[in-house]
C-alpha cells in the first residue's frame, strides 16, 4: 500500500483527480517577520482508504500550523471559456469539487485514486536571524513506510512595515454567524462567537470593519441584525441606545480593526428604496 507525497507553493490547487508528482525540493524565500505558506499533497495507489498524518516542525520559536484543505462542489466555470483561453484554471476539474475551506487537522482517512492536500502556515520567531532554516515534514500512512520532505526557507534581512495609508475592508456580515450558530441575535453567545471572526480577518490583513448600525441593505430583505436599539418616544420622537454599537467597536478595536465602514442609508436600488430601521 503506497502513499505517494510531495511538495507544492501556495500558488496551487489541487484536485481530486490532479495526477501525483515526483517529489522535488522546495525553496520558500520570506522576511524575518512574514507569514508564508505551502502545501503538502497527498495521493494514495492503494484500493482502501488509508489513514494519513502529516506531521511538521521548524525551527525554535517559529509559529507553525498545519491544516487539511478540504474540497466544496463547483457546478460550472463563471464565465465563458475559449478554446485557447490559458488563463482558466480548473480547466478538466470543473464542473467537480474544488478546494477551498481550510480544517485544524493533521489527518485523513485518504481515499483511493484521489489527491488531497494540507496547508501548512508558517512565521519566523521573534528572534529569527537571516541565512538558511529547513521546515521538515513527516508523512505516516498506515501500513506505509514514513516519507519524509523538507522545506527550505531563505530569510533576509529586511522587516515588511507595517501597511499605512491604504484600509483594506471586506464586507463582514453578522447575520450570516447568527444564522449559522443560532444565536438569539446579539445574545453572550454571539459576543463571544464574533471576536474569533474579528481576530481572524485582522490575522489576514484587513483592518477595516463594516458596522451593522441598521440592518445591511444591500442583498434584499435580510435578517434583521441592527445594533442600534431605537424607541419611539412620541408621534415623531425616538430614543436611541449606542451601547451595542459601542460593544461592537470597542471589541473590534481590542481585536486590531482600526478602521470602520458604516452602514449604507439607501440600498443599491437608488434613494426610492430606503432601508429598513426596526424599533
Amino acid at each position: 500500500m503506497t502513499v505517494r507525497s510531495w511538495l507544492a507553493s501556495s500558488m496551487v490547487r489541487h484536485f481530486p483527480r490532479t495526477p501525483a508528482l515526483e517529489p522535488r525540493a522546495l525553496a520558500l524565500d520570506a522576511a524575518l517577520n512574514e507569514r508564508f505558506s505551502f502545501q503538502v499533497a497527498l495521493r494514495s495507489d492503494s484500493q482502501d482508504p488509508q489513514r494519513v498524518q502529516v506531521k511538521v516542525s521548524g525551527p525554535a520559536g517559529w509559529s507553525i500550523r498545519v491544516r487539511r484543505v478540504g474540497y466544496v462542489p463547483m457546478p460550472h466555470h463563471n464565465t465563458p471559456i475559449e478554446q485557447d483561453d490559458v488563463d482558466v484554471e480548473g480547466r478538466g476539474h470543473i464542473p467537480g469539487f474544488v478546494p477551498d475551506p481550510l480544517f485544524d487537522e493533521d489527518m485523513i482517512l485518504l481515499p483511493s485514486a484521489e489527491t488531497h492536500a494540507f496547508w501548512i502556515s508558517a512565521r519566523p520567531g521573534a528572534d529569527a536571524t537571516p541565512g538558511q532554516s529547513a521546515i521538515n515534514i513527516t508523512v505516516s500512512a498506515e501500513g506505509a513506510d514514513e516519507t519524509a520532505h523538507t522545506a527550505h526557507v531563505t530569510l533576509y534581512d529586511v522587516h515588511i512595515a507595517e501597511r499605512t495609508g491604504f484600509p483594506i475592508t471586506h464586507w463582514f456580515y453578522v447575520d450570516a454567524l447568527i444564522d449559522w450558530y443560532k444565536t438569539d441575535l446579539f445574545d453572550d453567545r454571539f459576543w463571544e462567537l464574533v471576536a474569533a471572526y474579528v481576530r481572524d480577518i485582522v490575522q489576514h490583513g484587513q483592518d477595516t470593519l463594516y458596522v451593522p448600525v441598521f440592518t445591511p441593505p444591500l442583498d434584499g430583505i435580510k435578517r434583521p441584525n441592527q445594533l442600534l436599539q431605537i424607541e419611539r418616544t412620541g408621534s415623531d420622537t425616538y430614543t436611541f441606545d449606542w451601547r451595542d454599537v459601542k460593544r461592537y467597536v470597542d471589541l473590534a478595536k481590542r481585536c486590531g480593526i482600526t478602521h470602520f465602514e458604516w452602514c449604507h442609508f439607501f440600498t443599491q436600488w437608488g434613494a426610492r428604496h430606503a432601508i429598513r430601521i426596526y424599533e
